[in-house]
């Protein structure tokens, strides 16, 4: 009985060449997401967040920008801005 279970035991052992094979392609899988951002993805990051600017003229605020950075749920990135100012009267 024992040498029964000896024997499945041994039938179920992977061959080498499978593990090798089933450890490059996972690590072919996993490269393509351990790759480093582009540098236009780490300056679209840095950006990301709410931002509060004065409009200035001569030292004079005549105004505000807003801006909102960030990515998103598709993973795109999105840039809204909204620019209010006025003039001398």
């Amino acid at each position: 009985m024992r040498r029964d279970r000896l024997a499945a035991h041994r039938s179920r052992k992977l061959p080498v060449r499978h593990i090798v094979l089933g450890s490059l392609a996972l690590a072919a899988a996993i490269i393509p997401w351990t790759q480093p951002p582009s540098a236009e993805a780490r300056l679209a990051a840095a950006l990301a967040g709410e931002h509060w600017y004065a409009v200035v003229v001569g030292h004079k605020p005549i105004g505000h920008y807003h801006a909102v950075n960030g990515r998103t749920e598709d993973g795109d990135f999105e840039f809204r801005t909204l620019l209010h100012f006025k003039l001398g009267d």
